[in-house]
């Protein structure tokens, strides 16, 4: 049996159908059959996070199956699903190519300056000026930042590493939330989300980038809306991320939005997103305010003195689909923007304990202890641009990588720039990518092999996932 493409659920049901069981009383199946189920329905990013997802569920399944020494007539469906899982990852992200076994991360440290509530634009037409300008110059400040980031962190890999060694490292590169906000508060075009990254491709396109991750801060947004008769703005913000070097594919450029606003996000008169009288001021004005659409309720009501953890005696959400996660040189990354990780988005979610790095781009917060939901070695990594700004790692677990708090972390070296808010590019330790390993029997009954090929590529290691402690890579 082979499947030529993921199959879709009927496809796939038949194929791996029992006349004498339940697929209902089934767990894990049924989980598979859910994944494949939302494949269909979702973009590139997703789809990508859904193939991690579905090949941990098909590994699970076997994993079941061989502990209870119990016999399975599903076993050629799920050997021709894998199959098909491992040969579409390849084609997306390049699966079994994938050669990192540290993290190197790079924080750009700095104060995001206060806007002025005050302020307000002569005219729509000045607005735009205004913001067009402002976008420029903070994208031309953060290209060159990048630029001097890549050239210390060479003149620091030359005296430690081996051009070999250095290749099986990713560079993550990150600046705090707010990055975007321009002077008057928010940018009035949401399509300055999309501009402001390909803006940035004019220097992440570079080949020298081929190895690095880009994190660049976040942008505000206020969108002219209406809800329940009552006119004002949905105020958004977007965390930007980008893949370095030449861009192959969609997902090399994207957007995580931030679910749980916080009373510093906006100037307003009182609680901006209270419930009662959601009101912020942009521009020189303060008119009603609305929450981002879809975002969960925060039941606590804006009081930072309680730590609500949401969802606690609900249903865990994904966070695969249009959420914090996302994948990425085949790494499973969550990203939480300031008060979602504050509110344990991650921890909380239905993939708490799978990614590998934690990112959490902040203004105004440190890493929180009990808001790491990563796996075990996982990489938690924090940049943040309140006071004179902090960046701030931890290893989950490890308690030799442990931040303390105001940001003192592990670094290696400090690399003085002259940048917006006199910022400066901090690098810190390699550490190594925590890579959930397979059992060999498992990988051996689903036909994938510790060293070998997919099929119809050229020769490559199969994933680190799947591999032993020396077979993570081939150049």
């Amino acid at each position: 049996m082979q499947f030529q493409k993921i199959p879709t659920l009927p496809e796939w049901q038949q194929a791996s159908s029992s006349f004498f069981q339940v697929r209902s009383k089934k767990p894990k199946l049924v989980r598979i059959d859910n994944l494949i189920a939302k494949y269909h329905q979702v973009f590139d990013m997703a789809k990508l996070n859904i193939l991690m997802e579905l090949k941990n569920a098909v590994a699970d399944w076997a994993a079941d199956k061989i502990d209870r020494h119990v016999e399975s007539k599903r076993w050629e469906a799920m050997r021709a699903l894998e199959d098909v899982v491992l040969r579409k990852l390849y084609e997306l992200d390049g699966w079994g190519k994938h050669r990192y076994l540290q993290a190197v991360c790079i924080g750009y440290k700095f104060t995001i300056p206060d806007y002025n509530p005050n302020l307000k634009p002569a005219s729509d037409q000045a607005r735009q000026r205004d913001e067009t300008l402002d976008v420029g110059t903070s994208c031309t400040e953060l290209c060159d930042a990048i630029r001097k980031a890549h050239t210390k962190y060479q003149l620091y890999s030359r005296l430690n590493f081996s051009p070999d060694e250095d290749r099986t490292k990713l560079k993550i590169f990150m600046a705090p939330e707010f990055y975007f906000r321009g002077r008057y508060g928010a940018y009035r075009d949401i399509g300055w989300v999309a501009k402001i990254l390909k803006m940035m491709r004019t220097e992440t396109n570079k080949s020298q980038y081929a190895d690095w991750l880009f994190v660049h801060g976040s942008v505000i947004v206020s969108t002219e809306t209406e809800e329940k008769g009552v006119s004002g703005m949905a105020l958004q913000n977007f965390a930007l991320v980008q893949k370095g070097g030449p861009k192959t594919q969609e997902h090399h450029d994207f957007y995580v939005e931030k679910e749980f606003p916080s009373h510093i996000d906006f100037e307003h008169p009182g609680d901006w997103y209270s419930p009662k009288n959601p009101e912020a001021t942009i521009a020189g004005a303060t008119r009603p305010s609305f929450r981002p659409w879809g975002g969960r309720k925060d039941e606590a009501n804006l009081n930072l003195q309680e730590k609500e953890v949401y969802g606690k005696e609900k249903a865990k959400a994904s966070e695969l689909a249009g959420g914090v996660i996302f994948t990425m040189d085949g790494i499973t990354f969550g990203l939480e923007v300031c008060r979602d990780h504050y509110l344990q988005r991650l921890k909380h979610s239905a993939e708490s304990g799978k990614v590998q790095i934690q990112l959490i781009p902040s203004c105004g917060l440190d890493i929180e202890d009990d808001s790491v939901g990563c796996v075990s070695g996982g990489i938690v990594f924090n940049v943040d641009g309140i006071g004179k700004g902090h960046v701030s790692l931890l290893v989950n677990g490890d308690p030799f990588v442990q931040p303390q708090r105001g940001g003192k972390t592990n670094l290696v070296k400090v690399f003085g720039t002259a940048h917006k808010g006199k910022g400066e590019i901090q690098v810190c330790m390699p550490l190594t990518i925590p890579w959930p390993d397979v059992r060999q029997n498992v990988a051996e009954s689903l036909n994938v092999r510790r060293a070998g090929t997919i099929p119809g590529k050229n020769p490559a290691s199969v994933s680190p996932s799947w591999g032993g402690q020396n077979e993570r890579f081939v150049d």
